[in-house]
C-alpha cells in the first residue's frame, strides 16, 4: 500500500505442490503420475506473466495455484 503512488504493485503467490528437484530429496520417492499430476514451474511462470501484463489500474493481490487433486484449505 505505501508504494502504490509509485505504481508498485505487490502479488502474493502461495503455489501447492510443485514438480521440482526439490521432490528428489523426499524420503519415498513420488511416481511419474504424482508428479505429471503437479503444478509445473511453467504453470506458476505463466501466472506470473499475466499478472505483471495486466493494466496499471488492476492488481491481484493473491494467487493461490494447486494442482487439482489438492485440497485447498
Amino acid at each position: 500500500m505505501e508504494e502504490r503512488a509509485n505504481g508498485i504493485r505487490i502479488t502474493n503467490i502461495y503455489p501447492g505442490e510443485v514438480e521440482t528437484p526439490l521432490l528428489d530429496l523426499r524420503p519415498v520417492p513420488l511416481s511419474e503420475e504424482k508428479k505429471a499430476a503437479m503444478v509445473h514451474p511453467e504453470d506458476i511462470a505463466a501466472c506470473v506473466i499475466a499478472i505483471a501484463k495486466l493494466p496499471a489500474n488492476v492488481v491481484v493481490p493473491e494467487l493461490v495455484i494447486t494442482p487439482s487433486y489438492q485440497e485447498y484449505l
